[in-house]
């Protein structure tokens, strides 16, 4: 796991880069092949949404007051909820704090920057009393592609979308972990869909991954619908390194160039169609064309796969 600290850094005190030895060793795919399979348990997450209104949060404060004055002075609430955070310091850190906050991103953020992606800087994790975690991380200058997508020309975008497509290449060439499919660390994984997260231990194989998508499904899912949807799953797919959030608000951009992939909450390990289908999971009508850069954008794509999972999706419980 990450080293853990037990305070976020202030102005004038030095970062501290967290270890990344056990990071190095998973992605050297050193992990225990004779490890147990976790047993099937999911813990529905029904926080809120992007789209809930900005309130500071107790959790907000929870961090903040626990600094010197000189640190909470020009501290920006970027965004809240009942139970998470994220605040931008004076010193240009971020902090992201909550019950739902997950350490998880931590150590998919130091394999992305092992394969060389643009990525912030990992200071410090904690786990603090009452179940709050607090990832503290460098802020990557630039601004969200979601702010400047619709004015770009047809030139820019198609730039925009090789870049993340080299990427994604970078990405989906690194050695999965053998006996992995989820978490970078090997815990629990995030999957956030129809307004609420799932939070679901990292498995084993494809096979028990297909299992877990089917288990999603409502109680009211017909017998034959179930049937239907085991038939045409496959078993056959890669596991590569996953984001699982390429909207546009989470690609940093300056002078047309992407400087930073933020917000890896849902990374790991998956079958290789995960990727895509998420893609167009995660925008929506106010990311305006950007899902019709998907051919420019993933080396493959994978139709069957995507009409599959949206299908399942209208089946699966909230």
């Amino acid at each position: 796991m990450v080293t853990q600290e037990k305070s976020v850094v202030g102005i004038g005190a030095e970062p501290k880069l967290l270890g990344s030895f056990d990071v190095v060793w998973k992605y050297l795919g050193q992990l225990d092949e004779n490890a147990p399979a976790p047993s099937p348990s999911t813990v529905d997450d029904n926080h809120g949404t992007e789209s809930d209104d900005i309130q500071v949060s107790e959790l907000s404060y929870a961090v903040i007051s626990n600094q010197p004055s000189s640190f909470k002075t020009g501290s920006i609430l970027l965004y809240s909820t009942s139970d998470r955070s994220v605040t931008l310091f004076p010193d240009k850190t971020i902090v992201k704090s909550g019950k739902t906050i997950s350490l998880e991103e931590a150590e998919a953020i130091q394999v992305a920057a092992l394969a060389g992606l643009p990525v912030p800087e990992i200071f410090t994790t904690d786990s603090q009393p009452g179940g709050i975690n607090v990832l503290q991380m460098s802020q990557v200058k630039g601004r969200p592609l979601s702010e400047v997508w619709r004015t770009m020309t047809l030139r820019q975008k198609r730039s925009i979308a090789l870049q993340l497509r080299s990427m994604l290449t970078t990405m989906r060439a690194l050695q999965a972990p053998p006996r992995l499919v989820g978490a970078c660390s090997g815990g629990q994984f995030r999957d956030s869909r129809l307004c609420h997260s799932h939070y679901f231990p990292s498995l084993v194989n494809e096979d028990e991954f297909n299992k877990y998508l089917i288990s999603n499904l409502s109680h009211v899912t017909p017998r034959p619908v179930r049937d239907a949807f085991t038939r045409q799953q496959t078993n056959g797919h890669r596991i590569v390194f996953t984001h699982g959030d390429l909207s546009p608000r989470n690609i940093i951009v300056s002078n047309d160039r992407i400087v930073g992939l933020v917000d890896w909450e849902e990374a790991g390990w998956f079958p290789e169609y995960w990727e895509y289908v998420k893609f167009f999971l995660r925008t929506g009508a106010e990311d305006g064309d950007w899902p019709s850069y998907a051919y420019e954008i993933f080396p493959e794509v994978y139709h069957d796969e995507l009409v599959l999972y949206f299908s399942i999706l209208q089946w699966q419980s909230p």
